[in-house]
């Protein structure tokens, strides 16, 4: 078909493509459309779209203010240690601390913990001696309230030796377990 083509005068071979492109044939010799990019529209579009997004999730949930106040106590010899509850270990695991220190366990794993004396076998058993038990050596937190980033805060005013273990990850005296000596 292109030699047929050819016999044509130029002029109306010209003309034949031209009538044919501007149909929107599919002939492939014919230009591609021009398409334009307005980059300048795009970017404003696109930093309008952000400030907007920033603005809606820096505001607060209700007018009120959303600060809130902490205040720090301190124990009665203004000690305080922490010990990180790490994924199957404490660090340190074995402490030896004045009477009157503030002991923080903070669970930087990210698994749930609990921290239960040795003398305890579960939370549910922890839940019990802490209802009934108000003595310095009722102690510890179950799992439900020791997801990874809570902290727990103990007090020991009790000289004594206090072993502890997570029952999730250990045993008393073997796997995820440690030892607090209050002198």
């Amino acid at each position: 078909m292109l030699c047929s083509l050819t016999k044509f005068p130029r002029q109306a071979l010209a003309s034949f493509r031209k009538r044919l492109c501007e149909n929107d044939s599919k002939i492939t010799n014919c230009p591609p459309p021009e398409i334009r990019i307005d980059t300048m529209k795009i970017s404003l579009v696109s930093s309008i779209v952000v400030s907007a997004v920033l603005l809606v999730s820096c505001g607060a949930d209700s007018p009120e203010s959303a600060v809130t106040t902490t205040i720090a106590t301190v124990p009665p010899n203004g000690e305080s240690i922490t010990i990180q509850v790490l994924d199957n270990s404490y660090r340190p695991s074995e402490y030896e601390i004045k009477a009157g220190t503030e002991v923080v366990f903070e669970n930087r794993g990210r698994n749930d913990h609990n921290i239960l004396p040795d003398t305890i076998t579960d939370d549910a058993g922890l839940t019990a001696l802490l209802a009934s038990d108000m003595s310095p050596a009722a102690w510890g937190v179950p799992s439900t309230a020791f997801t990874p980033g809570d902290s727990f805060t103990h007090l020991f005013n009790v000289p004594g030796v206090y072993k502890f273990y997570c029952s999730i990850h250990g045993a008393p005296g073997a796997g995820m377990y440690g030892t607090l000596t209050v002198s």
